[in-house]
């Protein structure tokens, strides 16, 4: 389960736990692992929630028969890493890696300004997805994994896919999309009949 989950882990380089009999020993370059852009912990301090919820999912397993799922455990681990970044004294949020955008919005003409970004694990065929809401009544973001993955191009359609159908759900009808593949909205854009049957206005830009 602990393996399952580290394989899941959102870093820069994949985490190789065999052989590891003694976590001091290597703490200190899991503590200094870098994060993928999507997650929003670009400092890397992502290892120790991680442990955390693996101790808090162990208990629950043991005293009340419930089970994690490898995912979850990885979700909330995340979140609760960017929520402590965003607390942190001067640090007003994750610091953005090069290439990421901040979700800044200044359109007053009541539309949805939406930014997705992904990230791509060659080895496990493993894409991060994350997407970002701004306007004037709504701020907020969202992550998710999506599994056999075969380029990078394909993990930032998909990411901008989960978040058209987020918007449609939450009843945006008028939103501004934004992302940093230059190739993808270039794509979209040479082909723009299929937005005739979207239930969104939609505007594609890098």
């Amino acid at each position: 389960m602990a393996q399952r989950i580290w394989k899941l882990a959102p870093f820069t380089h994949c985490i190789d736990t065999r052989g590891l009999i003694d976590l001091s020993g290597c703490w200190d370059s899991l503590y200094k692992s870098t994060c993928l852009p999507p997650t929003g912990v670009s400092s890397g301090q992502l290892a120790p929630w991680i442990l955390w919820f693996l101790w808090l999912a162990r208990n629950d397993y043991i005293f009340n028969n419930k089970e994690t799922t490898p995912e979850a455990i990885m979700t909330k681990a995340i979140a609760v890493a960017r929520e402590w970044l965003m607390e942190q004294g001067d640090n007003k949020g994750p610091t953005p890696s090069q290439g990421t955008r901040i979700p800044v919005f200044t359109n007053n003409t009541g539309s949805t300004l939406i930014q997705s970004d992904a990230a791509w694990r060659e080895d496990l065929q493993l894409a991060g997805l994350g997407w970002t809401f701004s306007g004037q009544d709504i701020r907020a973001s969202f992550l998710a994994h999506c599994h056999f993955v075969n380029s990078p191009i394909v993990a930032e359609g998909l990411a901008l896919r989960e978040a058209l159908a987020c918007g449609i759900e939450k009843g945006f009808r008028q939103v501004r999309c934004e992302s940093d593949s230059s190739k993808l909205i270039t794509a979209i854009n040479k082909a723009p009949r299929w937005r005739k049957s979207t239930a969104l206005s939609l505007i594609f830009v890098v």
